[in-house]
């Protein structure tokens, strides 16, 4: 019985965990300058939940917090990921343009 309450007690406490960080990268992920250092919230995030599943799986407890947790931490991690692929994306194209535009100059003279 001591060894159930305290897996229970660890899985709330993941959970908790996972919860908070997940609804910070999820928040996080909208505000331009913090949505990219919101991946790197949103990953510990996922992982706490996902551990926390796991105890819960075990000790037979309710699963609904722990989904919740979860996708709110998967929310996080793909916004702020789709968020800074997508600024890496357009940094790199002006760049590449300028450059191809110089060796254009370049060759006509």
């Amino acid at each position: 019985m001591a060894e159930e309450t305290k897996e229970a007690g660890l899985a709330t406490t993941l959970l908790v965990i996972g919860f908070f960080l997940g609804v910070t990268a999820t928040i996080g992920s909208f505000i331009s300058f913090i949505g990219p250092l919101a991946f790197f919230i949103g990953i510990p995030a996922a992982i706490c939940s996902s551990i926390a599943i796991t105890l819960v799986d075990f000790t037979g407890s309710k699963k609904t917090f722990s989904y919740i947790a979860l996708t709110i931490s998967f929310i996080g991690v793909v916004s702020s990921g789709l968020q800074h692929f997508s600024k890496t994306g357009t940094d790199e194209a002006p760049k590449h343009q300028l450059e191809q535009m110089q060796q254009e100059t370049k060759q006509a003279h």
